[in-house]
């Protein structure tokens, strides 16, 4: 792996509260879910178990409404 590889990957792979570019689950805008769950039921895919229990937590929750 070449040095400029390793280090996209070292971004990459590190929080973005450490200056990096993966965002974590608590901090990932609700409405990534709701649009990841709409193209998979265009599809025919069904949700997997842990993103649908995210997606049940966030339907329940007063946030899930806002814009």
């Amino acid at each position: 792996m070449t040095h400029e590889r390793k280090a996209h990957f070292d971004e990459v792979d590190k929080s973005v509260r450490n200056g990096g570019l993966q965002i974590s689950t608590e901090n990932e805008d609700p409405r990534i879910l709701t649009i990841f769950a709409e193209e998979l039921k265009k599809q025919g895919i069904p949700l997997a178990p842990e993103f649908a229990r995210r997606w049940e937590q966030l339907s329940k929750s007063p946030r899930s409404g806002e814009n």
